[in-house]
């Protein structure tokens, strides 16, 4: 009988130890998440402010609406080869 209520109290220290771990794994990927989340939005904040650069120094050059055109287009073709790179991998 002893051997059994042995069995059965270090059977919950190794769930309890597990339990502890999953805890710390979960943690410590919500927080990589937040991060990359965090990242995300400055990276496009940065990628907002080239493009109004980019635009504000096209008219200069051509008029407003060809300016627009011209962004979107290097725009598009950018995000196509940023996918289709992800797409490969």
């Amino acid at each position: 009988m002893r051997e059994i209520a042995e069995f059965i109290v270090t059977l919950f220290e190794l769930l309890q130890t597990e339990m502890n771990r999953v805890r710390r794994g979960v943690s410590s990927v919500l927080n990589n998440f937040l991060f990359m989340i965090a990242g995300m939005m400055i990276f496009l904040g940065g990628l907002a402010l080239l493009l109004y650069g980019a635009y504000l120094l096209l008219l200069y050059v051509v008029s407003p609406i060809g300016a627009v055109f011209i962004i979107a287009g290097v725009t598009l073709v950018l995000g196509y080869i940023v996918m289709s790179s992800a797409a490969r991998q």
